[in-house]
């Protein structure tokens, strides 16, 4: 019985985090069609560039509520490389997003989490 609660609570954490982050990471795709094709793939480049200020915007804006989720910072950089991968299109000449990236980026963000 206590399991079941424990993971009741640990699963609304985690979507209270998501909740949260959603604007937060709205911007930071917008921001990431500014990038050029050629790095926008680049794993090192994007985690330097994209993921690390990314998570300073999140853990000082969360106001503690990651804490809600103790691995969110762990897990964060894997869910940012999971978002370029499922809704960023980048071609030769640009990057673009997906058609309707503001709905599917919950969902995307949970599956990231639970992949990294």
């Amino acid at each position: 019985m206590f399991g079941k609660l424990k993971d009741l609570a640990g699963k609304a954490g985690v979507q209270s985090v998501v909740d949260k982050m959603t604007p937060l990471m709205m911007e930071e795709l917008e921001k990431i069609k500014s990038i050029g094709p050629d790095k926008i793939n680049d794993d090192a480049f994007f985690k330097t560039m994209i993921s690390n200020p990314a998570w300073m915007l999140v853990s000082s804006t969360l106001g503690g509520i990651d804490k809600l989720y103790p691995p969110l910072e762990q897990k964060f950089g894997g869910m940012m490389l999971h978002m370029r991968n499922e809704l960023v299109v980048a071609t030769a000449t640009s990057v673009s997003l997906v058609e309707g990236f503001q709905a599917k980026l919950p969902d995307v963000m949970l599956e990231g989490l639970k992949q990294a």
